[in-house]
């Protein structure tokens, strides 16, 4: 995977939590992700998403952890989980 590629997978990976996330919260989210800031982005997202305490599944809570730079993978263990 190139840094395109990488780059369009970190922008697109909160959208899948867009209807969890605060609109402002998103697009901070979203700013990390187009300056590259990918472990900042997924502390933040992961951060926003255990503020919300909405449920998450266990997929999802695997998703930020795909993200080059991701050093934070089990803060996506604390989500609220859905059962699934």
């Amino acid at each position: 995977m190139d840094q395109h590629e990488l780059a369009q997978q970190a922008y697109a990976l909160p959208g899948g939590f867009a209807d969890r996330l605060d609109p402002a919260d998103l697009a901070d989210v979203r700013e990390c992700a187009q300056a590259g800031e990918w472990g900042e982005e997924n502390d933040l997202l992961l951060a926003c998403l255990r503020h919300t305490r909405r449920p998450v599944t266990a997929a999802e809570r695997q998703e930020p952890a795909s993200l080059p730079g991701a050093i934070s993978t089990g803060r996506a263990e604390e989500l609220s989980a859905d059962g699934t």
